[in-house]
């Protein structure tokens, strides 16, 4: 057994708090075998119905450890995203943030302008509206320019710095991203593939919870992209483990 298949064996005991003998691991040569063994080792159950907002919570989290470079537990549900990430850092990871979790293209995902900047332009504009009939043609000429600079200001996207209102907490976030699941992946299954279960949270495994933590220390050992092999790929042959 090559050293990739012994790191990936003593992490799969690890967080499983199992073990596996030399000549079990030996036999382990998918993903599909590696999966029936631990299932058999942890005594899973019938499978349960996945949370939505757990595994999108773990998803996102999982992106904003990467693009952020946070340790996991700074990021729980109750914090606010923009305690996170740095404000002068938001044009640069907040596109990366959205585009790793397939919402990148989903106008309730896309950075807002400051609210005084919103607040600032309504006010202008109000005030344009109530003295132009004072003021004859040139009044309504200066509604008109004021009004298009407004516009022409309001989609300039370098001002855009605050988060939706869809990412204003973890909690919300993960929400959001749970309801968009299906528009993100395809499907819900698609989309937990790359959950990462915490050691310690998980209390009872089920088979699907099995599959999925171990399709994700595969991923994390190997370095294989999530949802580019299958479960019956083999571990030398096509995910290059030595």
């Amino acid at each position: 057994m090559g050293l990739d298949m012994v790191e990936l064996v003593m992490a799969v005991e690890e967080r499983f708090g199992i073990s596996i003998r030399a000549e079990d691991a030996e036999k382990v040569t998918t993903v599909r075998r590696l999966i029936g063994l631990v299932t058999e080792r942890v005594g899973a159950g019938p499978s349960l119905t996945t949370c939505k907002t757990q595994v999108a919570f773990y998803r996102a989290r999982r992106v904003l450890c990467d693009v952020l470079e946070l340790p996991r537990a700074r990021i729980r549900p109750e914090v606010r995203l923009d305690a996170l990430v740095a404000r002068g850092d938001m044009e640069r990871a907040w596109p990366l943030i959205t585009e790793h979790l397939g919402v990148g293209r989903l106008d309730a995902y896309q950075l807002c302008r400051p609210s005084w900047m919103v607040v600032g332009e309504r006010c202008g504009a109000t005030a344009l509206l109530g003295i132009w009939p004072f003021l004859g043609t040139a009044g309504l000429l200066l509604v008109i320019v004021g009004l298009s600079l407004g516009y022409l200001f309001h989609l300039i996207t370098r001002y855009r710095t605050e988060l939706p209102p869809a990412a204003r907490s973890m909690r919300a976030f993960a929400e959001a991203l749970a309801l968009d699941s299906g528009t993100q992946t395809g499907s819900m299954r698609a989309f937990a593939e790359a959950l990462p279960l915490d050691s310690g949270t998980q209390t009872a495994w089920t088979p699907e919870s099995v599959r999925l933590t171990i399709r994700h220390l595969v991923e994390e050992t190997l370095g294989i992209l999530p949802n580019s092999y299958s479960d019956d790929a083999d571990f030398a042959r096509d995910l290059g483990a030595d």
